[in-house]
């Protein structure tokens, strides 16, 4: 009897070690495997855009440089594959940017953010949208709600409603990475030191086709350009280098969204290509 029970014992603990033992070890039967269940991953190319392949570019002076033969001499640089828009960024791409900024502001006069910690949240300053809810401009509450949106009736031209494009303000955070490894001991540091956050009106400045051609009549561009359909797939002008990278990160949000919805891990940031990147695709890669 007494034999019995400590066998009895003797096999509870064996199974109860192994057990503990277990618990911290996975499937991996002691090899390093690196973490299991990790997302799948493959390669999607994003819509209207294509590979520019790794290569090399050579940079400096041409044959025609004459001057500056001796002080600037050629060198090779090695550019890393990227992927590039097959086309410059037309104005009904970048209008769906500028839609995006105009309900965004709409659906925050209108409160209409997600329920889930919506008061912490908002005393942050980022809110959460509901993107769900309709906006019912049929409803006058909902008219005067947004009236501020609009220029006042004072500056309307011919009794037409116009909004006021100066309120299109995109506003967005980025680490600034240079400044944050240039810091001495930045793992021990508050970070928000090196977050710079941006507030940037997004609409395009229709009035260069009148500005930069002083002597040419060029006042139905700036009155159609942007804003009539025939000109959807031209390419867009009168945006600022702060307008592109606002427009780069809006871009990118947009497309990590979906991915995240449909289960797939984010990608890189969509961005300016530098001149290397430039030059080189320019060439043909």
């Amino acid at each position: 009897m007494k034999r019995l029970n400590f066998l009895t014992y003797f096999v509870i603990v064996i199974i109860a070690t192994s057990l503990i033992a277990s618990c911290g070890g996975g499937s991996s039967n002691g090899q390093l495997t690196g973490v299991m269940n990790r997302p799948s991953w493959r390669t999607e190319i994003p819509y209207g855009m294509t590979t520019v392949p790794t290569g090399t570019l050579v940079i400096g002076a041409s044959d025609q440089d004459v001057n500056f033969e001796l002080t600037a001499k050629p060198k090779q640089v090695t550019i890393g594959g990227f992927y590039m828009d097959e086309t410059e960024i037309t104005n009904n791409e970048y209008r769906q940017f500028v839609q995006y900024v105009v309900d965004s502001n709409a659906h925050t006069i209108l409160q209409h953010f997600k329920q889930n910690n919506a008061a912490e949240e908002v005393t942050s300053g980022n809110p959460p949208l509901d993107w769900r809810m309709k906006i019912d401009l049929r409803n006058p509450e909902v008219q005067n709600q947004l009236s501020v949106l609009y220029l006042p009736q004072d500056q309307w031209i011919n009794g037409k409603k116009e909004m006021d494009v100066s309120k299109l303000v995109y506003k967005y955070d980025y680490l600034k990475y240079k400044s944050a490894a240039a810091a001495k001991n930045s793992r021990n540091k508050d970070r928000k030191q090196h977050v710079k956050s941006m507030a940037v009106a997004v609409y395009p400045d229709t009035l260069v086709w009148t500005r930069d051609f002083t002597y040419s009549y060029n006042e139905p561009f700036t009155r159609n350009y942007y804003s009539h359909p025939a000109f959807d797939n031209y390419p867009l002008v009168g945006v600022t280098w702060d307008q592109a990278n606002a427009f780069s990160h809006w871009r990118t949000e947009y497309w990590n969204t979906a991915r995240v919805a449909r289960g797939r891990p984010e990608v890189e940031v969509f961005r300016l290509p530098t001149e290397f990147e430039w030059e080189y695709a320019a060439r043909g890669g």
